[in-house]
């Protein structure tokens, strides 16, 4: 679990210092993904991978904590430096490939980097699905699975003094409310991002009814739901306990 989580914490500081702070930058500056289409290809392509390796380790970290809470052998056997080892190697091969088509759809359109119409639909289910729906599903389910087996395992032992008893049960109440607050923090900074950008794309034909302060308040609402709480839900995990 070690493993997996100094890599969550890597990817998450490399997702700090590149994309989202480029992001940032162009609110009160020339955006340079709206001048160079490289750059807005690279940022693009470059920050999903970032991101989803950051989602897939926390995902897949999830699943090593209810392994190892597992009340069978054969499961708790996966828990081990070399199995983290090869999922992280894994997970670094396979993100770069599934996200590929950004790299070649994406582009300046306008003097705006963004996606064509006839690819903004797929890109947005793309979103919905691999981070509205996948990733807090197996982490609600993990974590419930890893709650559950705690129980169990606290109903077959029984401690030998009350000072023991206590300890354990702090110890599971500090793991269920790490579990809680992660999955609260994804939830809450994270998935409202493919749910707008699925609504922006449902109501482009009905773009030219909108009034220009409809479009204004719009383009703030897409911004305030995507950069800002990525950047929450990357630092996050290094303020302490949530």
């Amino acid at each position: 679990m070690c493993n997996l989580f100094v890599s969550y914490f890597n990817y998450k500081l490399g997702l700090i210092n590149t994309a989202l702070i480029s992001s940032v930058y162009g609110v009160d500056h020339v955006d340079p993904q709206n001048t160079s289409i490289i750059v807005c290809k690279v940022r693009s392509y470059g920050a999903q991978i970032l991101l989803k390796l950051s989602r897939s380790f926390m995902v897949a970290a999830c699943i090593d904590r209810w392994a190892l809470t597992s009340p069978y052998a054969r499961i708790r056997s996966f828990c081990q430096p070399k199995v983290a080892r090869n999922v992280i190697i894994g997970l670094i091969l396979i993100w770069p490939i599934i996200p590929v088509h950004m790299a070649i759809f994406i582009n300046n359109y306008s003097g705006r980097c963004g996606a064509p119409s006839y690819y903004a639909f797929a890109f947005s289910i793309y979103l919905f699905i691999f981070i509205g729906i996948l990733p807090p599903a197996f982490m609600i389910s993990f974590d419930a699975l890893t709650w559950h087996n705690l129980k169990q395992i606290r109903s077959r032992v029984a401690p030998r003094s009350d000072h023991t008893r206590l300890r354990l049960a702090r110890v599971d109440r500090d793991l269920i409310k790490m579990l809680a607050g992660e999955v609260l923090v994804y939830l809450v900074t994270t998935v409202v991002y493919p749910v707008n950008t699925l609504y922006g794309v449902i109501t482009t034909p009905i773009a030219q009814q909108r009034s220009e302060m409809r479009l204004a308040i719009e383009d703030l609402v897409e911004y305030i739901v995507s950069p800002i709480p990525n950047y929450i839900y990357c630092i996050a995990p290094f303020y302490g306990r949530i």
